[in-house]
């Protein structure tokens, strides 16, 4: 990690926290909701400016860390009874559209990353199984085998996967008839002295890698939604990981990992930056959706069931239950940031 990757690291996620908050200024602008302000960053002001026409404030702040829209709706507003704009005394289905529009945002932005992810740099096909590296004096080199050579059949066996490898190979003891793809052109091998007692089975030396699959513009973004989907599940899996305790709350990162994550992987290239700019979308859309106090979602699950009963909480009521939650999220904030800043010091 250098100062510049910490810099680059914090633009990004800043980036991805503002696009969030865009969202719910757009949905909030089509509905002409009351906004205070929209900033980028968080902190003391830099520069600010307040649109005459709107009356919006429009900031950038100190701190390059997330943004803010701010809606007319505190409880202490003296203008909040008479404002028919302001957050709370719009129809439910709106204030429910606005909560969701900041997770649908972040969504949509990882659909649009995902598209130039996969029609710039393909994704990893795992029915492609490639050799990766050679062992110096291995079986496999010592058979002709090259790195890059893409294995179709052993033993007759159809290759389609790493199982499917490892399974063929083990067909007949101690040899192997390999056809490989090398080039576009089919290369026949023969493997022999393949067993090795201390594994107690055949070993050929070779590291396993796995092909590319290319898209057109147009398979991208056909491909974009399941590709995201797919990252949508494993966010679901982790955080029931978490619920069943297979993963402690001391493996989880703060925005201090987060960083931490971004800046040391961005050395490796523009694709890398591409996977994780996606996944950390799709995870701000996800988790802010989750129905607990002070997310969207808790919001949201209040304002549903405002819709589906027709009565809504006391204003005061609903803005304790938010401060209560926001406390616990932020005393949880507290707690992954010490992990993440003693991870960085432990190296």
């Amino acid at each position: 990690m250098t100062i510049w990757t910490i810099l680059l690291a914090l633009l990004f996620l800043s980036l991805l926290i503002a696009i969030h908050e865009l969202g719910h200024y757009t949905m909030g602008r089509i509905f002409k909701f009351t906004i205070e302000e929209f900033a980028i960053g968080m902190g003391p002001k830099l520069i600010s400016r307040k649109s005459k026409k709107t009356g919006i404030t429009y900031a950038w702040r100190a701190l390059p860390i997330g943004g803010m829209c701010q809606f007319g709706e505190d409880v202490d507003d003296e203008n909040a009874v008479s404002d028919p704009h302001h957050f709370n005394n719009n129809a439910w289905w709106k204030r429910a559209l606005v909560l969701v529009a900041g997770a649908a945002m972040n969504l949509i932005f990882a659909l649009v990353l995902a598209v130039i992810l996969l029609a710039a740099y393909g994704t990893t096909d795992q029915s492609k199984v490639v050799a990766g590296s050679l062992g110096e004096n291995s079986v496999a080199a010592s058979a002709g085998m090259e790195v890059g050579d893409q294995f179709l059949y052993i033993n007759g066996e159809s290759i389609q996967s790493y199982e499917a490898l490892d399974s063929a190979l083990q067909l007949n003891k101690d040899t192997a008839s390999m056809v490989m793809l090398r080039d576009g052109q089919q290369v026949e091998l023969e493997l022999n002295g393949l067993y090795d007692e201390t594994q107690n089975k055949n070993f050929m030396g070779v590291g396993i890698s796995f092909g590319v699959k290319q898209y057109s513009l147009f398979g991208a973004i056909a491909a974009a939604p399941a590709y995201c989907a797919d990252m949508v599940k494993t966010v679901y899996q982790s955080l029931w990981m978490l619920i069943t305790g297979d993963v402690s709350l001391g493996e989880m990162s703060g925005p201090v990992g987060v960083v931490r994550v971004i800046s040391e992987f961005i050395p490796q290239g523009f694709e890398i930056i591409l996977i994780l700019l996606v996944l950390i979308s799709v995870n701000l859309g996800v988790v802010n959706l989750l129905p607990l106090p002070a997310l969207d979602g808790g919001r949201l699950l209040l304002v549903i069931i405002e819709g589906i009963t027709g009565k809504r909480l006391p204003r005061k009521t609903e803005a304790i239950i938010h401060f209560v939650g926001f406390a616990l999220l932020l005393l949880l904030i507290i707690f992954l940031t010490f992990n993440d800043v003693s991870s960085c010091i432990r190296g």
